[in-house]
């Protein structure tokens, strides 16, 4: 018989088509250490065998779950579904191609009910290749060669374990500049957070960064662990640009789309965030797309890319350096000197 008392935590999942990773989710749910919850599972359209799944797994457990199906809209869409029948004191979103670890809710709600001006608490992601299980970054604060990021150099307090931001000026920037590495899918959030702001249903890519920068420019204060809270896993069926199976025009359409979600938050910027901003849109511009082109030797849309890094960050020397020796390379090219 299933609780009918209001949960401390409503988890969201949604999920499209990704019955074979659900299985999974749901252990790494039921095993967690805190059991105050209620899963909210929106079926963004799936055409497999996704309710037969969750029918299976509502049997296996006490809390309630809540089966939601609608067309596919996007992750956005599917995860506003889910917050109008959300009751928990608290958010989860669980992504279904994840893995939570088993500490994962436990530690999140303690740091928030010891916290009371805290609103959004995150842990770090380990990166695994899937099906391999062949770990790519065991910690995402931390760059391949063991040296922190630069999220771990922001000022922070310490309050057992939990760092918690204290210059905001300087997440958001980091945040802007694409250093602050948090999301829905490895957070726990106020639910409050929500009565000012949804996810952008216009973005199936960069909804949740524009969420995270409208949450700061709002005020409120985010915190974070770092151990591991989260396996993120790595497949040919991500929807991020994580893919590994996208061609290059695929990868292009998806970054420029997720360039589009962070050109929203232009008009609440102070001057000095739009130049942080410009910035990282030029080095998307001209390193993710202009050099894809060129590594794929479409040397038209490579050169038009990185014009268009420079009209943003011009007095970027490592563009203009660059450029000249694509040029070079290009004029080679053409008069058959290289291949």
């Amino acid at each position: 018989m299933q609780k009918s008392f209001k949960p401390l935590v409503s988890i969201i999942l949604p999920t499209f088509n990704r019955a074979h990773f659900l299985p999974d989710a749901f252990e790494a749910i039921k095993e967690q250490s805190f059991s105050d919850w209620e899963l909210i599972i929106v079926d963004d359209g799936s055409k497999d065998n996704t309710k037969e799944i969750v029918d299976k797994f509502k049997r296996e457990i006490s809390q309630k779950v809540i089966y939601l199906y609608q067309e596919n809209k996007g992750p956005a869409a599917a995860r506003n579904k889910g917050l109008e029948y959300a009751r928990g004191k608290y958010i989860a979103f669980c992504d279904s191609d994840d893995i939570w670890l088993s500490h994962h809710l436990e530690k999140c709600v303690d740091a928030l009910e010891k916290n009371s001006d805290i609103d959004w608490v995150f842990g770090a992601c380990r990166l695994v290749e899937y099906p391999s299980g062949k770990i790519i970054n065991p910690n995402h604060f931390y760059n391949l060669d063991g040296n922190p990021r630069k999220i771990l150099k922001l000022k922070t307090i310490s309050r057992n374990g939990l760092f918690v931001f204290t210059d905001q000026e300087s997440v958001i920037k980091s945040a802007l500049s694409g250093e602050f590495s948090a999301g829905p899918q490895h957070s726990l959030i106020r639910h409050k957070l929500f009565a000012d702001h949804k996810f952008d249903e216009r973005f199936r890519i960069g909804e949740d960064q524009l969420l995270v920068l409208r949450s700061l420019k709002e005020g409120y204060r985010f915190s974070f662990f770092k151990e591991v809270h989260v396996i993120y896993r790595i497949h040919n069926y991500n929807i991020s640009l994580a893919a590994r199976q996208n061609t290059v025009e695929e990868k292009v359409q998806k970054t420029l789309e997720f360039v589009n979600a962070l050109r929203e938050t232009k008009n609440i910027l102070s001057f000095s965030e739009k130049m942080v901003l410009c910035r990282r849109i030029a080095n998307v511009y001209f390193w993710n797309i202009g050099y894809l082109y060129f590594q794929n030797k479409n040397y038209s849309e490579a050169l038009h890319f990185f014009l268009r890094g420079i009209f943003l960050n011009p007095l970027s020397l490592k563009f203009w350096k660059t450029t000249l020796w694509f040029l070079l390379r290009f004029s080679l090219f053409r008069l058959g000197f290289v291949k």
